[in-house]
């Protein structure tokens, strides 16, 4: 098993530390907790059934475990609880 480092390489991973957040997969999950969380980001998002349903394939990845490394998670968690009752728009091209 392979994942991206903190200087951009790719680096084998044994399979003890697999489940081991690194800093570039902190990252886009602390970016998910601010569009997620942050009122204004939220208010810019606009979220149609497209986006509800992208957001909710990344509810499996929030174990336990990742809570216990990122603890602000847990709002994300359940914003994604939430949102798997609401309802919202279909996409709207145009």
């Amino acid at each position: 098993w392979e994942k991206l480092k903190e200087n951009h390489n790719w680096e084998k991973v044994d399979p003890v530390d697999l489940l081991k957040v690194t800093k570039c997969e902190a990252q886009c999950w602390i970016a998910l907790f601010h569009l997620t969380t942050t009122p204004l980001c939220r208010e810019r998002y606009g979220l149609n059934a497209f986006r509800k349903e992208q957001l909710l394939k990344l509810r499996k990845f929030l174990t336990d475990v990742m809570l216990d490394q990122l603890p602000i998670l847990a709002d994300v968690r359940r914003y994604m609880d939430e949102l798997t009752l609401l309802t919202v728009l279909e996409n709207v091209t145009g």
